[in-house]
């Protein structure tokens, strides 16, 4: 049996142990001494969070088919721990060898979102791995970032010795090769680091020099030295159904933020609404066949013993085969009483007959999304549904369901320049929607998530309100505009994610800043 990092006393002191213990249902036991390259992925958050990410279980999967390759998993200890381990210096360490990080070839971390960069530095830290990528030594693993916030890695740059940009299925076996060819011919950090901004898809920022104009905007961007490519192409999964799904799911011990299974249906999405990112930086829309789907439906929900299933994509209704799929589906989870989750329906698509279909084994929440308060802001957004789109397809819902209960509906508010102000409302756009929702009685939450400044999306560089009240927002207080539940977000915590993304290395001081 393992030895575990952190011994029985402690882990009876600390809130939820088994986040850190290891050992799971289908988690991959290798001799760490035994294999080439030791790669330590990391989700920059906390277990629960980290163990429902698709993309981690996905490449965590691919790692550990190589023999040669032995992918562990790491994540951002809670602040119980994260003390403890500071007063009686123990080193961050892997799930499953429950070996210190540094001993690793390589440290992935997957940047799925700005509020996670301060935790980036905590692992660091925490890791004994010197917080700057200037700093390290040959006895350091190499750093690598990956995962949608490293579209425009330059605010953390400083602290990452390379950046996979793009998928990871595509590139990743090249760059292991590649590491084991060096290491074994013992060639410095260095001289990897430069072969590897060779390969398709890798940044390695040490070899660019950006320059900034005097309002702080990108005026140049070129390589350092000879043999490094002026850009960097984006990795993309051509034929869906050519790259393997997980083979064997991990199951928590404990119960995670989603404690599902999870399929893939597509990549992408057609739709280009302005404030999404996620639909800007997975073009094109691609696709897995029918066939593809249902052997690893089966094989998830046989594995796992999983209740539910969620079909996963920015926007499942514009799957192409969905009904075909779907009905498949239903006969299969029918049968073993698992109830389906479609999390990505749009309202003008969503189809009544579908709908009672899946509630048939186990009714489940439903969630809408209008975005926007009025018809003019989705024109502006790009979002593609009218009033009536969003009216019928709530009222279908209601009948469907015999009433509104476990419906919800979010409304954004206020994102920047191009949000602030529709003249039909006020600041906020408070919306015919909102009164309309209140006569349905839904539970609806005006929820006025100020859209974070983010590269990549449609509207990125209109700007953002301050951490002051959200302009217009004590008109949603009117008791005539009540509703049955309200949630706001705090100024602080909406502004945060939009400032150091949308900069340069000169903004890397704010996530340090902000470590620790």
């Amino acid at each position: 049996m393992q030895k575990l990092a952190l011994d029985d006393g402690l882990l009876l002191s600390i809130q939820q142990p088994a986040r850190y213990i290891g050992g799971e249902i289908n988690s991959v036991v290798k001799d760490p001494d035994s294999v080439a390259v030791r790669f330590a992925m990391c989700f920059p958050d906390v277990y629960e969070i980290g163990m429902s990410h698709l993309g981690m279980q996905i490449l965590y999967s691919m790692f550990n088919r190589r023999e040669d390759v032995y992918c562990e998993r790491v994540f951002s200890p809670w602040t119980d721990l994260d003390r403890v381990m500071r007063e009686q210096n123990i080193p961050l360490f892997t799930l499953e060898s429950q070996r210190p990080v540094r001993e690793c070839d390589f440290l992935g971390i997957t940047i799925q979102y700005e509020m996670c960069y301060a935790n980036i530095l905590q692992v660091l830290d925490l890791s004994g791995i010197p917080l700057r990528a200037e700093d390290r030594t040959e006895e350091d693993p190499l750093v690598i970032g990956g995962g949608p916030c490293s579209y425009n890695p330059e605010p953390i740059a400083p602290f990452f010795d390379m950046f996979y940009i793009g998928e990871g299925e595509v590139v990743y076996d090249r760059l292991i090769d590649l590491y084991k060819e060096y290491k074994a011919a013992g060639k410095s950090r260095r001289e990897f680091l430069k072969a590897a901004a060779n390969v398709p898809g890798i940044y390695v920022p040490q070899f660019y020099r950006p320059e900034y104009n005097e309002d702080g905007t990108l005026a140049s961007f070129s390589p350092v030295c000879e043999g490094i490519p002026e850009k960097v192409q984006r990795q993309v999964v051509t034929d869906m159904d050519e790259v393997r799904y997980i083979d064997s799911p991990l199951v928590p011990f404990i119960k995670v933020t989603q404690d599902r299974a999870c399929i893939e249906l597509m990549r992408g999405c057609i739709r280009g609404c302005r404030f999404c990112q996620a639909g800007m930086i997975y073009r094109p829309l691609r696709e897995h066949s029918v066939e593809y789907l249902k052997r690893y439906a089966e094989m998830m929900l046989d594995i796992t013993g999983s209740e539910e299933i969620s079909l996963s994509s920015l926007s499942s209704s514009d799957y192409s085969r969905l009904n075909e799929f779907l009905s498949w589906l239903i006969d299969l989870t029918s049968v073993k009483k698992v109830n389906i989750s479609l999390p990505s329906l749009r309202i003008d698509e969503f189809s009544l007959d579908v709908m009672s279909k899946i509630q048939d084994v186990k009714k489940s929440s439903l969630t809408f999304a209008p975005e926007a308060g009025t018809q003019r802001l989705r024109d502006v957004i790009n979002k593609g549904l009218t009033e009536e789109d969003i009216m019928t397809g709530a009222l279908s819902a209601f009948r469907d369901r015999g009433g509104p209960d476990g419906y919800s509906g979010a409304l954004r508010a206020g994102r920047g320049n191009v949000l602030r102000r529709d003249p039909e409302v006020g600041a906020c756009g408070k919306s015919p929607d909102i009164c309309q929702f209140q006569l349905l009685r839904a539970e609806a939450l005006h929820a006025l998530p100020v859209g974070a400044d983010v590269p990549a999306g449609g509207i990125c560089g209109t700007g953002q309100t301050g951490e002051g009240p959200l302009p217009g927002a004590a008109e949603l207080e009117e008791p005539a505009l009540s509703v049955p539940r309200r949630r706001h977000h705090d100024p602080g915590g909406r502004v945060c994610p939009g400032r150091p993304p949308g900069g340069g290395r000169h903004r890397d001081r704010i996530p340090e800043g902000r470590a620790l």
